[in-house]
């Protein structure tokens, strides 16, 4: 598949909703031009073509890349930057939702809350801001309960805030790192950058390298459960 293909299925699935659809489902009455005009193309994705591509990113291994990478761009995209001086705080909610799924196979059942019947489901574990934002969702197995996916959930979530920042200046060049939630690894994380800062190492253009302990978000975490 050619790199502008999976660029152009990737982009009508992340604004399947600013077409005002919800689902891939949907696609199969979408006879708009928007999905088109954002992924660059004549006409837009047709439903099976949409749902085969999603088929083998997953055979591939992809789901997970792609739902960490998510996670990454809600965080950029919705979180207070953490400040040099400060820790930002970070309030989120955890819900958790199952999706009946029909199908021959022998699935995982769960309870579906809309109808209070047992069966073949998914379920969804959600993670969003106080303002309602989206920041992370993972699928899980039908009979997983909240407080089995919580602390997968919140873990994945914590890593898509962990990763630091380069800063380029004239004369070094500084790697900010973000903290850990573990006093542990957070004094390895400090004993590194004393090793950096005694080496004294320069960079090949003859920049120094310098390691710093940054900022860091702080979860406040609601758990809504259903």
């Amino acid at each position: 598949m050619l790199a502008s293909t999976i660029q152009a299925l990737l982009l009508t699935l992340l604004f399947l909703t600013a077409a005002g659809l919800r689902r891939t489902w949907d696609l199969r009455s979408y006879t708009g031009s928007m999905l088109a005009l954002l992924n660059g193309r004549l006409l837009a994705y047709g439903y099976r073509h949409t749902e085969r591509f999603l088929t083998e990113v997953a055979q591939a291994g992809g789901a997970e890349p792609l739902t960490d990478a998510l996670a990454r761009w809600t965080v950029h995209l919705w979180l207070p930057p953490a400040s040099q001086t400060d820790t930002a705080l970070v309030t989120v909610y955890i819900d958790g939702h199952r999706k009946p799924v029909y199908t021959d196979a022998r699935i995982p059942r769960g309870l579906i809350g809309r109808t209070g019947a047992i069966a073949g489901c998914r379920a969804l574990i959600l993670l969003h801001d106080a303002a309602g934002h989206p920041l992370l969702v993972t699928t899980e197995r039908g009979d997983t309960h909240l407080t089995v996916g919580l602390p997968q959930i919140l873990t994945r979530f914590e890593q898509a805030l962990l990763p630091g920042t380069i800063v380029w200046g004239e004369d070094s060049v500084e790697v900010s790192l973000c903290p850990f939630n573990d006093r542990q690894l957070n004094r390895a994380l400090g004993a590194l950058c004393m090793r950096v800062a005694a080496a004294a190492p320069h960079l090949p253009d003859g920049r120094r390298l310098l390691f710093t302990i940054g900022a860091a978000h702080r979860l406040n975490l609601d758990v809504s459960p259903h």
